[in-house]
């Protein structure tokens, strides 16, 4: 269970290398896979009522969604991706926390102080475009959160507030990635540090201040999230926070045919260096 649309579904990278790990458990135990897309919460409730499956497998879904209530009555083989459900569900996880700490950590060794955050949708209302102190404290979706968090962390220890850096939220697509980068560039015309909350974001980010005549990363830097395989072929080729996608889908799946032990697996990331971040000029 999915939370995009399903024709959006395959558009992103990160989606595409997470089924693959999946689909490789599956394909050498015989098994087949059911897609089903929970952007309408009322079909998706429905599908995972009546779906004739083997086990269920949600991914990103927010806290307290009824869809976790759902997939736990089935009584079937259930595992959360991104999302503690409890101590008698099974979990994949990573420290996505501890993951934008590091990134941020990262610009600041370089010299980096003035900064902007392109961020993932925080609450699932539709809504994306500029943040508010209430609205980036009250996001719903865990993912997008703890990377918050981990950020603030950051600036905390170097005696800076997340409160006073800006903060814009986009969908993870091309379009609107370009279109909220652009406005958050003109809330901080002068930032010498990004932090995209995906490569996806990180890499429209990066189209849209080279357009502008901005030198990456002389003038500004770029560290963004996931590594999927786009974000060593951009130019210049992007820093990013390294977690093991297809990992993810491998353990899922394994972990639905090993029903007998729920577990919580918490996957390492790592901070990948790579051309689009440097030291501040001078």
């Amino acid at each position: 269970v999915v939370s995009q649309k399903l024709k959006d579904f395959f558009d992103d990278p990160y989606n595409r290398e997470f089924m693959a790990g999946i689909t490789e458990v599956c394909d050498a135990r015989g098994a087949g896979v059911s897609l089903i897309s929970a952007s309408d919460e009322r079909a998706a409730a429905w599908n995972i009522e009546s779906a004739v499956v083997d086990g269920i497998i949600l991914q990103c879904v927010e806290d307290g969604s009824r869809l976790v209530d759902l997939a736990r009555k089935r009584k079937i083989p259930f595992v959360s991706i991104d999302l503690d459900a409890g101590p008698d569900m099974g979990t994949i996880d990573v420290d996505h926390r501890g993951g934008a700490r590091m990134a941020a950590e990262h610009l600041l060794a370089l010299g980096r102080r003035r900064f902007a955050i392109l961020a993932l949708e925080l609450i699932g209302d539709g809504q994306v475009g500029v943040v508010d102190r209430k609205r980036r404290w009250a996001a719903e979706d865990t993912v997008t959160r703890d990377r918050l968090l981990g950020y603030g962390d950051a600036f905390a220890t170097a005696g800076m507030s997340i409160d006073d850096i800006p903060v814009v939220e986009s969908f993870n697509d091309r379009r609107h990635a370009a279109e909220m980068a652009a406005t958050l560039f003109s809330l901080v015309p002068d930032a010498t540090g990004l932090l995209a909350m995906s490569d996806g974001l990180a890499r429209a980010a990066m189209k849209v201040a080279q357009e502008s005549g901005r030198l990456v990363p002389r003038d500004l830097s770029i560290v963004g999230f996931d590594d999927i395989p786009e974000a060593a072929a951009a130019r210049p080729a992007l820093t990013t926070v390294h977690q093991p996608i297809v990992e993810k889908g491998r353990r899922a799946a394994d972990m639905i045919f090993d029903s007998s032990r729920p577990r919580k697996e918490v996957l390492p990331l790592e901070l990948v260096v790579r051309a689009s971040s440097g030291p501040a000029p001078g």
